[in-house]
């Protein structure tokens, strides 16, 4: 398409702090090769609700647990964010008192299979969940959608 000197675009968007750090744009780079101006409105915002104290919950229950499952990269983020709190808690009524006990029951529920929705929810599991010393046994990356990881939960459940 020929850039035109009047041509303008707005986008409808999640809010800035939804994008990844540091990522460039991709619809406004890709946009602003075919119009002057790409206006950028954010119209949405994620708020996580998982809490630490149903990060407590969640952990210790995890005897109950086959597997994880993600279906986007705010999903894991919301879990890192609400464990790390629960980590580093001091006054919050919990089933471990001290934060050693809570680190060592985390690692133990990492330990569980990861399912996950595409490369980028993967990724977003390694760097945000998983220490270099902890190993991942993340599957379903190269499925794209749910409905394509679905065939290998289902498997998974039946040899379970």
């Amino acid at each position: 398409m020929a850039l035109h000197s009047s041509s303008k675009v707005i986008l409808f968007r999640g809010s800035s702090s939804d994008e990844d750090s540091g990522a460039k744009d991709k619809y406004t780079e890709l946009l602003q090769n075919d119009h002057e101006s790409v206006e950028s409105i954010p119209v949405l915002e994620h708020r996580y609700l998982l809490t630490p104290e149903n990060t407590d919950q969640i952990v210790h229950a995890r005897p109950g647990y086959s597997a994880l499952i993600f279906t986007s990269k705010n999903a894991v983020k919301a879990l890192a964010q609400a464990a790390s709190q629960w980590i580093e808690q001091t006054s919050c009524e919990t089933n471990d008192g001290d934060k050693a006990a809570r680190e060592e029951a985390w690692t133990r529920f990492l330990q569980l299979p990861v399912f996950v929705v595409g490369k980028a929810t993967a990724s977003a599991c390694r760097s945000l969940l998983y220490s270099s010393d902890r190993s991942a046994d993340i599957r379903g990356q190269d499925t794209g959608k749910a409905t394509a990881m679905l065939p290998q939960i289902l498997e998974f459940c039946r040899d379970e």
